[in-house]
């Protein structure tokens, strides 16, 4: 328990870090915060190649493989923020000695870089005027709720619903299929049809939330995959294990939309320059549902447990809808009293 402890306290610090150092990345170069699934696919190639390995490799030498596998992915995992870590320090140090206006392959960078600037040249008399400035950017939890904040709140319960669902179809769904008799490689099988169809969600996620306009509808299409594959899980009968493969890849439409649709939302509230922050309180309500699902894992069980999940679910979709149809009645009936 106290080893599962650290791993969670360690997920839980990295995974909004690394998120706002994405979107950060995104913004120095100029591109749309919705092309974060493009990043994302990376890591979905990396969890695909890992599942189909594992299988295999568990069922011939055993547990003991993890020992040696996950030495290695520790000791890369330093060498990449070093890295990373080396080149940032290098790109932000150059920037007093380069002229970078004259530079147009630069001119995306220009704003971020004269952030840098500012920051670094800035003396004791303007610390006064600078925390003011910076005052309304702290009330980062406030912003969630001035603005179309009933919509918002039923957001952030659908997404605690979705992951309390997902918490247990990504932990303990294994469980479930060799209850229906399946092997180590069979679910590890399941995890690549999972991943191939994650590559084109991943990639073509950007362009589906232009398409939808909104993360609302996109977080909508996240809960229906779900609550679909988790019933059809419910009614696979015994010794049949791969007929779950048939409804894996709505799997890929779940992970690929939902967190597409959060990086998207938190975009949309958050005061620019707190994307950290604001990944960081989706990823508490992520850890919240995760923990009231995985709780009700352990007291339910089978069939049963997965019906109970798309029920569940299904509230948060159906509160998203109504929070979505209510503010947007409020919008038409505030700009036909304007007019």
């Amino acid at each position: 328990l106290f080893l599962r402890a650290l791993f969670a306290i360690g997920t839980t610090a990295c995974s909004p870090v690394l998120d706002g150092l994405t979107l950060a990345r995104l913004e120095d170069d100029a591109r749309d915060s919705a092309e974060y699934g493009k990043e994302r696919l990376y890591g979905a190639v990396s969890w695909g190649i890992a599942n189909v390995f594992f299988g295999p490799a568990i069922d011939k030498w055993g547990f003991g493989i993890i020992y040696i596998t996950t030495t290695c992915s520790f000791v890369l995992c330093i060498i990449t923020f070093y890295v990373y870590a080396k080149s940032n320090q290098m790109l932000y140090a150059s920037i007093d000695e380069v002229d970078l206006e004259h530079i147009p392959d630069a001119q995306s960078f220009l704003p971020r870089a004269n952030e840098h600037k500012t920051a670094t040249s800035s003396s004791p008399d303007d610390e006064g005027s600078q925390q003011q400035q910076m005052q309304p950017k702290l009330e980062v939890w406030g912003s969630l709720t001035k603005k179309n904040g009933l919509l918002n709140l039923s957001y952030v319960f659908a997404m605690f619903a979705l992951y309390v669902g997902m918490s247990v179809v990504e932990n303990l769904i294994f469980l479930y299929f060799e209850m229906l008799g399946g092997s180590y490689s069979m679910c590890g099988l399941t995890v690549a049809v999972t991943v191939m169809f994650e590559f084109p969600l991943f990639h073509y996620a950007p362009e589906v939330l232009r398409r939808l306009k909104s993360p609302v509808w996109m977080l909508q299409a996240a809960c229906v995959a779900y609550v679909i594959r988790v019933l059809v899980y419910s009614l696979i009968p015994q010794d049949h294990p791969y007929w779950t493969l048939v409804v894996e890849p709505l799997h890929g439409v779940t992970i690929g939309f939902a967190l597409t649709a959060s990086v998207a939302f938190a975009a949309e509230w958050v005061p620019k320059g707190y994307e950290a922050s604001g990944q960081g309180f989706l990823s508490m309500v992520r850890g919240l549902g995760q923990f009231v699902g995985l709780c009700i894992g352990g007291f339910l069980e089978g069939r049963i447990l997965y019906r109970v999940l798309a029920v569940i679910v299904s509230v948060g979709s159906i509160m998203l809808a109504v929070g979505n149809h209510m503010t947007t009645n409020d919008s038409m009936i505030y700009r036909r009293g304007r007019k």
